[in-house]
């Protein structure tokens, strides 16, 4: 699930959630809520999310059944 692995990632490098908002150019409160489950990032923030965490091929996130 995306929001395990993003604070499993985030977390395991000492990253502060408003640390990544401001690297990837959004607000502390879009991370908690993709931590929380709450919402989705958009495909083009999720590959900026998985470029600075050099994750490119191992995040998956389900899209009304596609992956």
């Amino acid at each position: 699930m995306l929001s395990t692995q993003l604070k499993l990632l985030r977390t395991g490098r000492k990253i502060s959630q408003a640390k990544l908002a401001r690297t990837l150019g959004i607000s502390q409160q879009a991370v908690a809520k993709w931590e929380k489950n709450k919402s989705e990032p958009p495909p083009s923030t999720l590959k900026m999310i998985a470029e600075y965490f050099d994750v490119t091929n191992k995040i998956k996130i389900k899209k009304t059944g596609n992956y």
